[in-house]
């Protein structure tokens, strides 16, 4: 029997500039800054410093909220949502990159809690999170781990997370594809 390695990046399945890595069963599609997606198909919008986008208030009592980013920044804030009280019992919810890190903080009118992974993702990298609150219970996930990792790594929570946690998200609703997957020849 005779082996030959097949060059899956032979048909060049990588968009906008990604450079292609030939794997054993398929291929990885390295994708330049301000595109992603498995064939570098999905275009990401950026924003300037100290520039923003404006939402409607979110639901005060369940929160599910997914992003995806890139940044070089070791402290920035995705995103910010608050009531119109002052002090103490200010109510607000937070995404933010703190030391490098992603923290989800939020407050609802009886203190402050703060849930932070360990994974560093200011290294110029797209990272998907999940941050989700159903009252004071909470869990903020940052990409995907293997079960290996240690506790905390990618996912933390201030409850026991169940079964009623997990999420399906459609990517397709969430973004638009500019191009269907290529075919190779």
């Amino acid at each position: 029997m005779c082996e030959s390695s097949v060059n899956y990046c032979e048909c060049n399945p990588c968009f906008n500039g990604g450079s292609c890595q030939s794997g054993v069963e398929s291929y990885y599609c390295h994708c330049p800054f301000g595109v992603f997606g498995k064939h570098c198909e999905l275009n990401s919008y950026g924003f300037e410093e100290l520039s923003y986008m404006e939402f409607p208030s979110l639901d005060p009592n369940n929160n599910y909220i997914y992003v995806k980013f890139s940044t070089i920044k070791s402290h920035a804030l995705l995103l910010y949502n608050y009531d119109n009280q002052t002090g103490d019992r200010a109510e607000f919810l937070a995404l933010e990159i703190a030391e490098e890190r992603l923290r989800f903080s939020y407050n609802l009118g009886s203190g402050t809690y703060k849930l932070t992974t360990m994974k560093k993702v200011s290294d110029g990298h797209f990272h998907t999170v999940i941050a989700r609150r159903a009252g004071m219970a909470a869990s903020l996930t940052v990409d995907s781990c293997t079960e290996n990792q240690e506790p905390g790594y990618c996912t933390v929570s201030n409850v026991a997370v169940s079964d009623d946690w997990e999420g399906k998200v459609n990517y397709e609703r969430a973004t638009s594809f500019s191009s269907k997957k290529p075919q190779c020849g």
